[in-house]
């Protein structure tokens, strides 16, 4: 049996295609957008989110419980965040439940790494 990390891992090798965002994302892109020139909608726009540090996104209210957690947006932490943001950052405004399936969670996390 593959580990957890392991399929992560390769995930996060493989580029995203050129056909567009994973159909994992298409849960995301209810509440954000990627592109460069996108715009906040109910969650904060996700271009070059990757590396950075959370509650950055100009033009964004967070949530007090996400600035104060301040965590920053590595792989690891988007794990993390991507399975259950609740258990992540207890009172953060975002409502999803979270992503349980690993390979999505990797599959999203590569297509904000490249873009």
């Amino acid at each position: 049996m593959i580990s957890r990390l392991a399929i992560i891992s390769l995930l996060f090798a493989a580029p995203a295609t050129a056909q567009g965002a994973p159909k994992s994302f298409a849960q995301c892109s209810q509440c954000h957008t990627v592109t460069a020139d996108g715009k906040n909608k109910i969650g904060p726009r996700l271009h070059r989110i990757v590396g950075t540090p959370a509650g950055k996104v100009a033009g964004f209210k967070y949530s007090v419980a996400l600035i104060e957690a301040a965590p920053r947006w590595d792989e690891k932490t988007l794990d993390a965040w991507i399975a259950n943001p609740k258990a992540m950052v207890p009172d953060n405004k975002m409502k999803f439940g979270g992503e349980k399936d690993p390979v999505k969670r990797a599959e999203i996390i590569a297509w904000l790494k490249a873009n």
